[in-house]
């Protein structure tokens, strides 16, 4: 039988706002409200969406980094046969845009 997922306490909105000063961008307000409820997944929980981890605001901003240093430019142009929209042209086929997190 497989466990339930377990979330982490939520936090008050000084650390969303933290977030979004680390992101410089503005989450939206269902996001914010989320967050200050629940706060990512409790570690080694099972997943909640798709296989995927709930990230943390901590986790957030540390994966941000991760991804900020790949040269975007470069990588979009690597990958460039395999990426695909589907349906056509509802997401941008791109494998890194800094307007994603």
């Amino acid at each position: 039988m497989r466990r339930p997922a377990e979330v982490a306490p939520g936090l008050f909105n000084v650390r969303n706002s933290s977030c979004e000063e680390h992101l410089c961008i503005c989450l939206p307000v269902e996001l914010k409200e989320f967050l200050s409820v629940h706060n990512g997944q409790c570690y080694r929980a099972p997943s909640l969406f798709f296989e995927s981890q709930f990230l943390s605001i901590s986790e957030i901003k540390q994966r941000w980094d991760s991804w900020r240093e790949l040269d975007e430019e470069t990588m979009n142009e690597d990958y460039a046969g395999y990426m695909k929209s589907s349906p056509e042209g509802y997401m941008k086929p791109v494998y890194i845009n800094k307007r994603w997190f």
